[in-house]
């Protein structure tokens, strides 16, 4: 165990002294204050880097609210609503002080696949004898096909054979904890065999041409552009392999020490009304009998909810979720109005049976929350689909809001991280609505801290109107 220089809920106190006269923001570091104060380093440790996913958060801020039993009990059971690829479930079992079970909640099932396994400890050396039976080239087989539309657009043809034989392998394999590894290093390697531009998080075909005013990337991205059209699929499959056995291999070194006796889950994939399912398999929930996680059963909340139509999160990793059987060019678009913060708005859907244009639904949005009625009005001027997204983005979190209010225990906290952006190349504060909404579900906002974004999965390269996020506001509300 690390010694503690300065604890958490110390800095905190003096914080949220400073908070109350003040009632602004207040900067800190979290990753300074880790390093320097509860000997917590983050890089490519445990399995943080099994697979690339967008707006990862920052490891640094769960484990300082994870570190002090008086910010949140040793034993309490930890909640991360908006699970992504599993960095609150992971930092809630590798805290070097208190390991604490934790549960998640995720929309896509991408990032629950990875959550399971970025969390689950398992034998190398049996995901060695199995690797060993999946690039055994003395058994012939076809190669599965993703149920893609226009796949040629995306894949060579040599591509598509390659990783179609090499999927067809791993879905060989018993289903369950050791499947769901190689499931996630085949995935980690499509994007790289596909034709779509790496530089760009949703999938949009290369084009070195558009390069050549930097002719070393000009170059590099030709050069990648010939190798996925004839990718080295069995290479790159056993490179991901084996890098990510090694982060396992840490993780389980760290559990195996640590004797960790708690473990991660991931539970259901809707925020606004969390149920008690089962993980299956391959990102999926079993929903069978599953009742809804029980009022004041979560001692501590922390998560970092969808930025406001800021991250294409589904379509960034359309690919993936074609090649792994998840969507199809049918169910992808209802995956994409599922996730909240998607800049798809079901008009049709919203209004239901009721009579109406885009102007009735966002009348009824300023209804439901008289906080926006102002700037979405505002924003209206200037684009009504984009007032409806923005309506439609609050009126989900607000859900959101009240159910995390309803599983959390009495006087525990609950933390959110978000960025603020920018509607129609305006500034818009995010944060401060979310925190207005909160108070009105039942919380008490008891800090609010600012810190810079520095972390390796924030994607931010995004439409003109969506604005460049400087910064992340970590709101501490206590229930």
């Amino acid at each position: 165990m690390q010694r503690k220089i300065e604890t958490p809920s110390l800095r905190l106190k003096q914080l949220r002294n400073r908070f109350s006269t003040k009632n602004e923001a207040i900067n800190f570091d979290f990753r300074e204050f880790c390093q320097k104060n509860i000997g917590i380093k983050r890089s490519d440790v445990f399995t943080h880097y099994l697979h690339p996913y967008p707006a990862k958060l920052l490891p640094y801020i769960p484990a300082f609210f994870l570190s002090d039993e008086a910010l949140i009990d040793r034993k309490a059971k930890v909640l991360d609503p908006f699970a992504g690829s599993g960095t609150v479930l992971l930092e809630a079992l590798v805290n070097p002080y208190f390991s604490r079970p934790v549960v998640g909640v995720e929309i896509n099932p991408l990032a629950r696949l990875i959550s399971r396994v970025k969390t689950t400890p398992l034998s190398i050396s049996r995901l060695q004898k199995l690797n060993s039976e999946i690039v055994d080239k003395t058994r012939s087989i076809s190669p599965v096909k993703p149920a893609i539309k226009n796949i040629e657009a995306w894949f060579s043809t040599a591509a598509c054979n390659r990783l179609g034989i090499l999927l067809g392998r791993i879905l060989e394999l018993e289903p369950g904890k050791y499947r769901d590894f190689f499931l996630v290093c085949f995935s980690r390697i499509v994007r790289t065999c596909s034709l779509a531009d790496p530089n760009i998080p949703p999938p949009v075909k290369l084009k070195p041409s558009k390069y050549r005013e930097n002719p070393s990337h000009y170059l590099e991205m030709k050069e990648f552009l010939e190798h996925s059209r004839y990718p080295d699929v069995q290479a790159l499959f056993q490179k991901a392999v084996s890098s990510n056995c090694a982060r396992l291999q840490r993780l389980v070194e760290t559990l195996d020490k640590n004797d960790v006796q708690v473990e991660a889950q991931v539970i259901w994939d809707d925020a606004q009304k969390i149920g008690l399912g089962r993980y299956s398999g391959n990102g999926a929930i079993n929903k069978r009998g599953a009742g809804v996680l029980p009022d004041k059963s979560i001692g501590a909340i922390i998560t970092s909810p969808p930025y406001l139509t800021a991250q294409k999160y589904v379509r960034s990793t359309k690919l993936e979720l074609f090649w792994l059987g998840m969507a199809d060019n049918f169910t992808l678009p209802h995956l994409d109005r599922m996730t909240i913060g998607s800049e798809r708005t079901n008009f049709k859907h919203n209004m239901g049976n009721r009579k109406g244009d885009k102007s009735d639904l966002l009348e009824e949005y300023t209804d439901k929350m008289p906080l926006l009625c102002y700037a979405l009005n505002e924003i209206k001027k200037l684009s009504l689909d984009r007032a409806l997204e923005v309506g439609q983005y609050f009126l989900k979190m607000r859900s959101v809001l009240g159910e995390m209010h309803r599983v959390l225990k009495d006087d525990a906290y609950a933390v959110i991280v978000l960025g603020d952006s920018k509607v129609n190349g305006r500034p818009f504060a995010t944060h401060k609505y979310l925190a207005k909404f909160a108070e009105e579900v039942g919380f008490r906002v008891a800090l609010v801290l600012r810190d810079p974004i520095r972390s390796r999965g924030m994607w931010i390269g995004r439409h003109s109107t969506g604005g460049r996020i400087e910064d992340e506001f970590v709101l501490i509300l206590q229930r």
